[in-house]
């Protein structure tokens, strides 16, 4: 990749732990102070709502002839403010990374120009797999149409928002890593089913539509990074299930499955060519190459967990 776009994608994760880092600490102050979330004489919460967790998911990204999987761990925040079970507003930031295993044709979407193929023997030989770092933020709104009938035991909040994802992947010998990132704009439904003092169920139902693009970029490639982006678009589902323990006053530990489904465009046909200067191993210099990111299928499907007020 080139020094730029990764001193970029560098500066994006440390802004995003940056934020994942300061809810942990505002998490601790809110929840030991009268701001944090309380329960009312009526049953409605209202004040100061935030958690702090880690998880682990199992991506799969299908590509065309492609396939990558692997096991993606997480951090992730979330600040917000509910106001007596009527209305909230939430801020959320999450990073992950991990390994993957390659399937398929690769690299992704590449076509051969002329009589020389972009890998030689030596990437056959030692290529293992690859990593990738997903991350991204999200801001969300939403009011509690229950809130009528005064069953403040199973708040239902019908929300809309907005997300940013990355996901960068690549492997040391591969000529080329690609970076997806969409914007997505979605609809959800957002509730909460109170069974005892103790415990209460979550649920969450989402639909998103995205648009972004899909950058190639790689050390080697004689085009910048501008000429190789392709404007994409698509959409999505995501589904939760958990449960929350209630630890105390403020405080409550949660466990929570989650399952998103998104499904993107291809990109342009992009032609890329090898510096015949290039001395990287696996890749052959002078070659080049069509590349067509072809559409692709990706499934998150995971378990999450954590502390919450």
């Amino acid at each position: 990749m080139s020094s730029v776009k990764l001193r970029n994608m560098q500066k994006l994760v440390l802004d995003l732990v940056a934020f994942v880092a300061f809810v942990c600490v505002l998490a601790s102050v809110l929840a030991s102070t009268a701001s944090a979330q309380k329960t009312l004489e009526s049953g409605a919460r209202t004040g100061f709502i935030g958690r702090v967790g880690i998880g682990g998911e199992y991506l799969n990204h299908k590509a065309g002839a492609s396939r990558l999987d692997g096991l993606l761990m997480s951090i992730n925040g979330t600040l917000g403010w509910n106001w007596r079970d009527y209305a909230k507003l939430e801020f959320s930031g999450r990073f992950g990374a991990g390994t993957n295993n390659i399937y398929g044709a690769y690299p992704i979407g590449a076509t051969q120009i002329g009589a020389q193929p972009l890998l030689n023997q030596n990437f056959n030989t030692k290529f293992k797999g690859g990593a990738f770092i997903d991350f991204g933020g999200e801001i969300k709104g939403g009011y509690n149409p229950i809130s009528i009938l005064k069953a403040w035991q199973y708040p239902l909040f019908i929300n809309l928002g907005g997300e940013m994802r990355f996901l960068a992947q690549g492997t040391g010998l591969s000529p080329y890593a690609t970076t997806i990132f969409t914007s997505n704009l979605f609809v959800e439904l957002d509730g909460q089913a109170r069974l005892n003092q103790k415990w209460t169920l979550e649920y969450l139902a989402r639909f998103f539509v995205a648009a972004g693009s899909i950058s190639i970029d790689g050390a080697s490639i004689t085009q910048s990074a501008a000429d190789l982006s392709s404007i994409i678009s698509g959409y999505g589902l995501k589904f939760s299930l958990g449960t929350q323990y209630k630890m105390g006053k403020n405080a409550y530990f949660f466990t929570r499955l989650n399952l998103t489904y998104q499904n993107l465009s291809a990109g342009d046909t992009k032609q890329i060519t090898i510096s015949t200067n290039s001395t990287d191993e696996g890749i052959n210099a002078g070659a080049s190459a069509n590349v067509r990111y072809p559409q692709s299928h990706t499934i998150y499907t995971g378990l999450q967990l954590g502390f919450g007020f």
